[in-house]
């Protein structure tokens, strides 16, 4: 395969990637770039990009354009990085959002005799599912009842801040991958429960396994040995996990009874 033929290649594997993909000579002139690439410099640099234009000049014409995004320190960000790309020898990412909301990633990698190749990727769709992720959990923690999320294999996916230090006072630590059967077991050897003289722990988690492995959605009344009762609402979700959601109702419990 001639060399034309292999640059060829590259570029349109980086376009079947939906990835943008440019090489720079040693004097930051382009010589190469893929349609990708072509799409994302136009949309962001305003011009047409063209074989021999050179990185400087590029962003100082485009920097002349009224409807250039770009801030001024984005763009000594790019030129720093792309410097010590060159010196380090080492590729070099960074994240920026331009005002009309997109998220590019750009990864700078030098070689060794100083010609550069850029990989710009939209990244905007992950970027806003890490946001609305993000967001889940903040309002996750902001519930004022212990929240845990529980996988399919009965392993701790995810418990709120309210769970952690409550069970955290309680002498049980919340370990994100630790089992329910551990996490029961936990509660019964903090002496969290009443429980009479034959009690077998072990039957009771392999019963309440077994329970959870049939169930759909139920909610039990809870008590505690220190007088404390929740609600406990178990649902099992789509991917066969459970969500578990206790509720303290200890208050209304002893207005029921006065």
């Amino acid at each position: 395969m001639t060399d034309s033929k292999a640059m060829m290649a590259m570029f349109d594997a980086f376009d079947n990637a939906n990835q943008g993909l440019a090489v720079w000579d040693e004097q930051d002139n382009l010589i190469g770039f893929n349609s990708i690439y072509r799409g994302i410099f136009k949309s962001n640099m305003l011009i047409e990009p063209r074989i021999g234009v050179n990185f400087s000049r590029a962003y100082e014409e485009a920097s002349k354009k009224p409807k250039f995004q770009l801030s001024p320190e984005n763009i000594k960000q790019r030129f720093a990085i792309r410097d010590q790309a060159r010196k380090d020898k080492k590729p070099i990412e960074n994240e920026s959002q331009l005002e009309n909301g997109v998220w590019l990633n750009v990864r700078e990698t030098a070689s060794n005799d100083g010609h550069m190749i850029t990989v710009i990727t939209d990244v905007t769709d992950s970027k806003s599912s890490a946001e609305m992720q993000t967001r889940l959990s903040n309002a996750i923690d902001s519930i004022p009842s212990h929240v845990m999320f529980w996988d399919k294999d009965e392993n701790l996916i995810k418990a709120n801040e309210l769970a952690i230090n409550e069970n955290l006072r309680d002498g049980i630590k919340l370990n994100e991958g630790m089992s329910y059967a551990e996490f029961l077991t936990s509660q019964f050897a903090q002496k969290l429960y009443s429980v009479p003289k034959d009690f077998s722990v072990e039957k009771f988690v392999e019963k309440r396994l077994k329970e959870r492995a049939e169930l759909k959605s139920k909610s039990t009344k809870v008590r505690y040995r220190n007088g404390k009762t929740v609600i406990r609402t178990e649902n099992k979700l789509d991917d066969g996990g459970i969500l578990t959601i206790l509720n303290d109702v200890t208050e209304l419990e002893d207005k029921e009874v006065q």
